[in-house]
């Protein structure tokens, strides 16, 4: 994909609000690990099973409300789902610095979480929707581009501020971002559902079953999504184990961030050599 093609979807205004608003809230989304991280392994001093059960209950939401997720994002309208999902994650995230103890906080980041996994297909919903099919893939190109460099940019602005004020304001500037996000989306005009444009939906069940079956039928897309779950496995064994090693030869926390950094940049590379 050239640098012009990721560019050309930029013409069309809406699509460029939709693509601001997931700039921000996803590099928020890295300062959120990273905080999350120190609290846990260099604030409250816990373990390895404190830091695998913050990687398991953040992925959890992900494999469990994803499908409902998907049909949800599918029915409602896209621009009220967005704002609220963000308005919502940033309360939550504020909620991390009140929270006493390690149960309290893996629910709090449960709940973000399950807000994320709505925003996500929320999301994608609207691209296809602001954007016209011949710009639809290098649309879908460009958004995937920014959120792998979200995964450099937030790291490393984590890495400066967890090393200088600790994780408490790298939680504020991560509520931040969501209330900006969300405030860059109120200027996009209201997206009607897909739902809306069918004459006769079908009931929520009925639709969330026809995926499912759609999914059971196709033997590659079986195949597609058992080699996307190993490597989510793959990486979120990497998110336990790296954190721990650094802590263990003596790390600073803030070089969490650059470590992380180097993946997201590695990630970049990978998809885009030119």
């Amino acid at each position: 994909m050239t640098k012009r093609g990721l560019l050309q979807p930029l013409r069309h205004r809406r699509f460029r609000l939709l693509l601001a608003g997931q700039a921000v809230s996803a590099v928020g989304d890295w300062l959120d690990l990273l905080g999350l991280v120190v609290l846990v392994l260099y604030v409250w001093n816990l373990g390895p099973g404190a830091m695998a059960s913050v990687v398991v209950v953040s992925a959890l939401p992900w494999l469990l409300a994803a499908p409902v997720a998907g049909v949800l994002a599918d029915r409602l309208p896209a621009r009220a789902v967005l704002i609220g999902c963000d308005l919502g994650r940033a309360a939550v995230v504020l909620g991390y610095l009140l929270a006493p103890d390690l149960a309290v906080l893996l629910v709090l980041i449960a709940a973000k979480n399950t807000l994320s996994a709505l925003f996500a297909p929320a999301e994608q919903a609207a691209v296809k929707r602001v954007v016209p099919e011949e710009d639809l893939l290098q649309a879908i190109s460009a958004t995937t581009f920014v959120s792998q460099a979200a995964k450099i940019a937030g790291p490393v602005l984590g890495g400066v501020l967890v090393g200088a004020y600790g994780p408490q304001v790298v939680f504020v500037c991560d509520a931040v971002t969501f209330v900006l996000s969300a405030l860059v989306l109120t200027r996009l005009p209201a997206i009607r559902s897909a739902g809306g444009e069918r004459p006769e939906r079908t009931s929520f069940l009925t639709e969330l079953t026809a995926g499912f079956v759609h999914i059971r039928r196709s033997s590659l897309l079986m195949a597609a999504i058992g080699a996307m779950t190993a490597t989510t496995f793959l990486i979120f064994v990497y998110d336990v184990l790296s954190p721990l090693a650094l802590k263990e030869l003596g790390a600073a926390p803030g070089l969490l961030g650059v470590v992380m950094a180097g993946v997201g940049a590695g990630t970049v590379c990978l998809l885009y050599p030119s």
